[in-house]
């Protein structure tokens, strides 16, 4: 289930990336052993239904604003290479708009592998092995399909996913072609069930 194109540019970096559904890399996960609700999950130590106002200023948050979809109920924004940012390279948060208190019902981590997407494969590998350990009777989803961002048809995404009690986990690779010249990078993502319905139904109306 595809739903959404991202692009990121950056003088540094420059990286584009697909939500294909809507994890947490095992060495920043907390309470890996215990978690069973969608809040239990942290990115950068932030976590879906946090104030985004707890880790940014209302301007960082409107100053990083982005404009991917058709509907906007829901912004997100997006933050590279913060010194706070033990883990992924940029993260991104998902708002209402018009909520005072940024609320949060969608974060994603990026992780780029500028050398080789074969360490990405590895360790998306070893975070959906400890999915499934921790989810026994939870059906884990994969998919591999040629990358949207590439009329080419040379890039590949794959992705596995997991729903779990109010929302949803993901994570991917993304494996561009030499010829479009983006980073490859692993994409983790954690969003509510009313993100998504929202982004499936709504989003690009």
């Amino acid at each position: 289930l595809e739903i959404l194109t991202h692009i990121r540019h950056s003088e540094k970096v420059l990286v584009m990336r697909v939500f294909i559904a809507v994890i947490v890399l095992i060495f920043s996960l907390q309470s890996w052993t215990k978690a069973d609700d969608i809040s239990d999950f942290q990115i950068e130590g932030i976590s879906i239904g946090d104030s985004a106002l707890d880790f940014f200023s209302k301007d960082e948050i409107k100053k990083n604003k982005q404009n991917y979809y058709n509907d906007d109920k829901f912004i997100p924004s997006e933050f590279e290479y913060l010194d706070f940012f033990s883990t992924y390279d940029a993260i991104q948060i998902t708002y209402k708009k018009n909520d005072s208190k940024f609320k949060i019902y969608g974060i994603a981590g990026f992780l780029d592998y500028p050398k080789n997407i074969k360490d990405c494969y590895k360790k998306k590998d070893e975070i959906i092995n400890d999915l499934s350990t921790m989810f026994p009777t939870a059906t884990i989803q994969e998919e591999s399909s040629k990358h949207s961002g590439d009329s080419s048809g040379k890039s590949i995404t794959t992705s596995s996913f997991i729903e779990i009690d109010n929302g949803a986990i993901e994570v991917s690779c993304d494996d561009w072609s030499k010829e479009v010249g983006y980073l490859d990078v692993l994409r983790v993502d954690i969003s509510t069930n009313e993100f998504i319905d929202w982004v499936t139904n709504e989003a690009y109306k």
